[in-house]
């Protein structure tokens, strides 16, 4: 799994990106989720989710609901074209 975090310049935004090697990992991060997600919201405001890749019915479906709940945007790209991810600069 893949944690990672950004902010602005002002520090006033944060985006969060995640990455799982498939749905059924992403599906394992999610268990209990819920829970957390009520405590994170307490704080934060969320924009919008996007999925890259095709992630399991139920995760979509999850997601989907908090985007609506909260007025989020939610944008999936589910086919993957081509790329890669370099670990070092050598």
């Amino acid at each position: 799994m893949l944690f990672l975090s950004y902010s602005d310049e002002d520090r006033s935004v944060i985006s969060f990106l995640h990455a799982f090697a498939d749905a059924d990992a992403m599906d394992a991060h999610f268990e209990g989720a819920d829970e957390r997600s009520r405590m994170a919201l307490e704080f934060l405001e969320p924009v919008g989710w996007e999925f890259y890749g095709k992630p399991s019915a139920a995760a979509l479906e999850s997601v989907r609901q908090a985007a609506t709940a909260s007025g989020a945007t939610l944008t999936v790209e589910p086919r993957y074209v081509a790329g890669f991810l370099r670990l070092s600069s050598a």
